[in-house]
This record gives C-alpha cells, sequence and structure tokens, in this order.
C-alpha cells in the first residue's frame, strides 16, 4: 500500500498547490485527507490510505472526531506510531478551534460577533450541556476560557465557588458565562435565570460582576446582555419586594 512516493510528486505538489491557493469550501475532502497523511507516512503515497479512512468514516468531521488509536491499528498500513501521530494531527485541528483568536475578543460592540464565534466554538461537538466561564480584564478583553462544569443532556449547574476562585486568580473583576443548550431552543429557561440570579449576588460579594450570560445553540445564540433581560435581572434584585420571587418570565 506505501509506495515510494517519488512516483507521486507531481500528484502531490498538485494537491498542495490546491489546498493553499484554494477555498477552503471547495476542498475535496480525499485531498485533505491525503495531506494531512503526508505528516503521517513520510514520503510515501497516501492516496490508498486515505481511501480507507474515509471509507470507514464516511467524512473528515467524523474523522476528526471519532477516530481511536485501536481502530486506526486495524486500517491496512497502520502501526502504533503512525496511528499516534495522526491522533496527535487531529488534535491540532481542535486546539485550533479552541485556541485564543487572534482578534482582541471583548465585549465592546464592534467585537461581540468574534465574542459569540470564540464561544460557540467552545461547545463544537459537544454531547452534553457545558458551562464556560470567560475571564476578562480590566478592558473587557478575554484573558482566559474555562470549562468549569458538565452536566447531562439537559442540565448543567457549576459551582459559584470555584468561579469565584478561579477570577480570582487572574485578579479579574469581570465575567461572562456562557452554556450551550442541546436543542435548538436558545432562550433562557427559568432555572437559567434563576441560577444567573444567584450567581449576580454571588459574585458581587465577592468583588465580581457578571457582564453577560450566553446560551449557544446549534441555530444560533441569546445574550442576558443584549437582550436587557440582565438588567431587568439585576432590577429585581434591587427590588426588595421581588427579590425572593420566583422568576415567572416578567
Amino acid at each position: 500500500m506505501r509506495k515510494d512516493a517519488k512516483n507521486h510528486l507531481g500528484h502531490f505538489e498538485r494537491i498542495r498547490k490546491k489546498i493553499i491557493t484554494g477555498n477552503p469550501y471547495d476542498y475535496e475532502e480525499i485531498d485533505v485527507v491525503e495531506m494531512l497523511l503526508q505528516g503521517v507516512f513520510v514520503r510515501a503515497d497516501t492516496n490508498e490510505i486515505a481511501r480507507f479512512l474515509l471509507a470507514k468514516y464516511r467524512t473528515f468531521q467524523n474523522l476528526y472526531e471519532k477516530a481511536t488509536e485501536q481502530e486506526l491499528l486495524k486500517i491496512p498500513g497502520f502501526g502504533l506510531t503512525s496511528a499516534r501521530k495522526l491522533l496527535a494531527l487531529l488534535k491540532l485541528f481542535k486546539y485550533a478551534r479552541l485556541a485564543p483568536s487572534a482578534v482582541t475578543i471583548s465585549t465592546n460592540k464592534e467585537n461581540f460577533n468574534d465574542l459569540v464565534k470564540h464561544v460557540r466554538n467552545q461547545f463544537e461537538f459537544v454531547e452534553k450541556e457545558c458551562f464556560v466561564v470567560l475571564v476578562l480584564n480590566r478592558q473587557h478583553e478575554v484573558i482566559e476560557t474555562k470549562l468549569v462544569a458538565v452536566g447531562d443532556t439537559n442540565h448543567v449547574v457549576p459551582d459559584l465557588n470555584e468561579i469565584v476562585e478561579l477570577a480570582h486568580t487572574f485578579k479579574s473583576t469581570n465575567l461572562i458565562f456562557a452554556h450551550n443548550h442541546l436543542n435548538s431552543s436558545f432562550y433562557p429557561s427559568t432555572e437559567d435565570i434563576e441560577f444567573t440570579s444567584r450567581a449576580i449576588v454571588h459574585l458581587r460579594k465577592n468583588g465580581i460582576d457578571l457582564l453577560d450570560h450566553l446560551i449557544i445553540t446549534n441555530v444560533g445564540y441569546f445574550s442576558f446582555s443584549a437582550s436587557h433581560l440582565m438588567n431587568r435581572i439585576i432590577a429585581r434584585l434591587k427590588n426588595p419586594a421581588l427579590r425572593n420571587m420566583k422568576w415567572d418570565g416578567n
């Protein structure tokens, strides 16, 4: 299967040129996988192995998400070293998705789309509800993004004391919360609103402000701040007659 690549230099060069100069939306998956394998099998014909992988996983996305060492070892051409090399390269793709953006991410209106994109990337491919905290500096720029809790398929409850410790570690007085809904409804539940209310009180007792709470789904997102729900919650907390009432959506 692994032939001397000297007879395929022209083939590989065409693929390299296509990938370097082309639009990623136009890439063919066989070319992507074949080029990826060039980092695993140096100077070898990777076309046939790439076809085996796509036959097994059907798409690059499935390969990226689901490949395991045990499964790769069953594919002709793979040994322990090459299987681990491929898995390491696939992990780099995930790092590229989750790593801090080169663009300064902040709560400024002109940066808000970048903020949402950064948050959405944190929930890519997850199969449970997860809770992420964004730690901000004094300029309201994101300096740390931390997964603090993983729940089940319909709820997640983070530890507020752990969040306070996280903020203190970075000497931050401003945070943003984010969690995902696995269904397509990005509107906050009563539990989401009540938790946010408790969080505002708990954080402020520790000198920390909650600037926003984002709910992410596969079809959209909800911002407590942009929708003015955050202001409504704060107004209720300031009213002794309403402070301890169960939230009814008003």
